[in-house]
């Protein structure tokens, strides 16, 4: 007698299926299971190329923003002790002693902060090389979560005995877009400043938290089971409370499950929901913390406010100059910087070829999205996910305090890599 197997089997039907894999007899599509031992090539390679790109960093010292919020930030060196009071108050005052208002806003970024706290409850205070190999950890595992969440996305195709790709393992294994477009993210230099710099850690943790968020996301639309909805809370949660830009997923995620999956309005709400309510309980802590939510106050100093004294129209015309130079990093990565305070960026006005470029290119990001919204479009998702994640640091919504910094397009990158990944696999897959 047989025995039936106790597997879960999905409750949807197959995902969307990418059209670089709508090949007409090479290739078949997978059910959105995940094998680990199929995978743990991809993984390892994926892992380890993350490590050793920044395995140097461990004898880096502090640097930068490390003194704010760690070296001279009385809560953090206060060690576990310090930890309620830095998510009492608002970022900066362990540094300050007050709250200062120094910027547009003021920032509400607990979690990182108290990561560091514990380090040196944990390890004392001269702790700079666990700090550096601990950002090193985490954006490994930022590889391996990546990697599963485009697996979700992406379903890794068979090949039929007479494909070419079949023929090589090395290929058949490396040339999928999880692969190449994780690859991409980890080592691209524009990310340099997020994992060599210790205060980067609030990007490495926000986008853990928002990649944990989608790969809930997709368990919870795979096998309708609730708990992953509490899962994908409390991934959010920690994106959020790392960084604010988490924001940005309330959009991502029904967006990603629109374009990857067959579902219905009322499985995509669901969805939302927990991602929602984690924003909700952030908001209250942040008015709580700060007392208020945005502000009014004008900022005067260039330094934290480097359009000041701009006319409106100074000011579109030289954001669109930095969202050029954005671009134009992803692509040319040369030269890099710590930062862009004033006047590394030029006041630019509308009589200025590249701010006009610079706003050519985005509206051409926006008609490549609507483009391809209805029919799903890989090309489209890339666009949607790059403008929608860079709008939140555009200074376009609110101001960022500078006029530009590589760590600020630590998300944005993800969109121009699945981009980059799916045009070289339409290279590559056999037609």
């Amino acid at each position: 007698m047989s025995k039936k197997k106790n597997s879960v089997k999905p409750t949807i039907s197959t995902p969307q299926v990418p059209p670089q894999y709508k090949t007409e007899k090479t290739v078949i599509l997978r059910e959105n299971a995940f094998n680990w031992r199929e995978n743990r090539l991809n993984i390892v390679v994926l892992m380890v190329l993350a490590s050793l790109l920044y395995l140097s960093t461990i004898g880096f010292d502090y640097a930068l923003d490390d003194t704010m919020v760690i070296t001279k930030n009385k809560f953090t060196q206060q060690g576990f002790e310090g930890i309620a009071d830095i998510f009492r108050y608002e970022s900066f005052r362990g540094y300050f002693g007050e709250q200062k208002n120094l910027l547009e806003g003021d920032r509400y970024r607990p979690l990182s902060i108290a990561t560091f706290a514990a380090e040196i409850g944990f390890f004392g205070k001269d702790c700079t090389a666990l700090s550096h190999f601990i950002n090193i950890l985490l954006y490994a595992f930022t590889a391996l979560l990546l990697y599963r969440v485009l697996v979700f996305m992406f379903p890794k195709p068979i090949f039929s005995e007479n494909d070419p790709l079949s023929k090589n393992a090395y290929l058949s294994t490396f040339l999928t877009i999880p692969f190449l477009a994780t690859a991409f993210f980890i080592a691209h230099p524009l990310h340099v400043e997020v994992v060599a710099n210790i205060k980067g850690r609030d990007e490495i943790l926000c986008l853990l938290g928002e990649l944990g968020t989608l790969f809930y996301m997709f368990k919870y639309l795979n096998y309708k089971n609730n708990k992953y909805i509490i899962y994908s809370f409390l991934s959010f949660y920690v994106a959020i409370l790392s960084k604010e830009s988490a924001i940005t997923f309330l959009a991502i995620a029904p967006l990603t499950a629109y374009f990857f999956t067959k579902n219905s309005k009322k499985d995509i709400l669901k969805i939302t929901l927990p991602i929602f309510l984690a924003t909700i309980i952030y908001v209250f802590m942040r008015m709580n913390a700060i007392g208020y939510l945005l502000g009014s106050q004008t900022v005067t100093d260039v330094m934290n406010n480097p359009f000041y004294g701009m006319t409106l129209s100074d000011r579109l015309a030289t954001i669109f100059y930095t969202l050029l130079l954005y671009l134009k990093l992803h692509i040319f990565p040369h030269p890099l910087t710590h930062d862009y305070y004033p006047y590394q960026i030029p006041r630019l006005t509308w009589s200025d070829s590249r701010a006009i470029l610079g706003l050519v290119l985005h509206l051409g990001l926006i008609a490549v999205i609507l483009r391809g919204w209805r029919n799903r479009s890989i090309w489209s998702y890339a666009a949607a996910f790059y403008v929608i994640t860079l709008s939140i640091i555009s200074n376009l919504l609110v101001s960022v305090g500078t006029f530009m910094n590589e760590r600020f397009v630590y998300h944005a990158s993800l969109g121009f890599c699945i981009a980059l990944a799916y045009f070289l696999m339409q290279k590559f897959i056999p037609k």
